[in-house]
């Protein structure tokens, strides 16, 4: 599960945006909804069907995310940031995730029971990190500053940190998938953004030539129509 941006002619920020869902075993199209560029990225606007695992990067992190494809008899894998997806031990005491992250030595796979709360409501899984090779840190950090720096912001210490490591969140159960089937599973998800790189660079969806909302409707439509065809 992943979105992308589409921007009108003239823009410098995001107009409209693609929420899409492939299929990992056919590579093809699931689902998709188009949505103005208010429309936030989350596992809630996809449809769950019991047994699916939805695969999700940091933004798609959240409680109300992960709770809305486990109450529909799903799984996720998802990726995390230091923030938006607060991890608790079975006794209910907060997870002090970068603790856990440095007890790492480089290439070392970890995990780690997990819950996942929202409001009354708990639900078991696994919390899972790699702590990457120093080159693969140096470029992350650098990144995050690039980031930082294009939105004015400083980049914070716990941020920095966390970006020596690869950390993931599931609820898939250890005799299902191992800690290191899950982070090699995650290298997966990338087929998305390929997916998304074929449709703007082959079929031109990047950049929109309409300018009322209902003409770029019709236009991003008829490039996923046509890219659906390709499938």
């Amino acid at each position: 599960v992943d979105a992308t941006t589409v921007q009108e002619a003239g823009s410098t920020g995001t107009d409209w945006r693609v929420h899409y869902v492939i299929d990992l075993a056919s590579l093809q199209c699931a689902q998709f909804e188009l949505t103005a560029a208010t429309g936030g990225e989350t596992f809630r606007r996809i449809t769950v069907q019991p047994g699916d695992l939805l695969l999700g990067d940091r933004v798609y992190g959240n409680p109300p995310g992960v709770f809305h494809v486990v109450e529909a008899g799903g799984a996720v894998l998802v990726r995390m940031n230091v923030s938006s997806l607060p991890l608790f031990t079975r006794a209910g005491q907060r997870i002090a995730l970068l603790n856990r992250l440095r007890t790492l030595r480089i290439g070392q796979v970890g995990e780690w029971p997990a819950e996942v709360h929202l409001n009354d409501a708990r639900t078991l899984g696994r919390l899972i990190a790699v702590k990457r090779g120093q080159q693969a840190a140096a470029l992350a950090r650098r990144r995050l500053e690039r980031e930082a720096r294009r939105k004015g912001k400083p980049v914070g210490a716990a941020k920095l940190t966390a970006a020596g490591y690869i950390f993931v969140w599931t609820n898939v159960p250890r005799r299902a998938l191992s800690a290191a089937a899950a982070l090699e599973l995650y290298r997966v998800r990338w087929q998305i953004e390929l997916a998304f790189k074929r449709m703007k660079s082959l079929l031109g969806l990047g950049q929109l030539p309409k300018s009322t909302d209902a003409s770029a409707r019709a236009w991003i439509h008829g490039k996923l129509l046509v890219a659906l065809l390709i499938e």
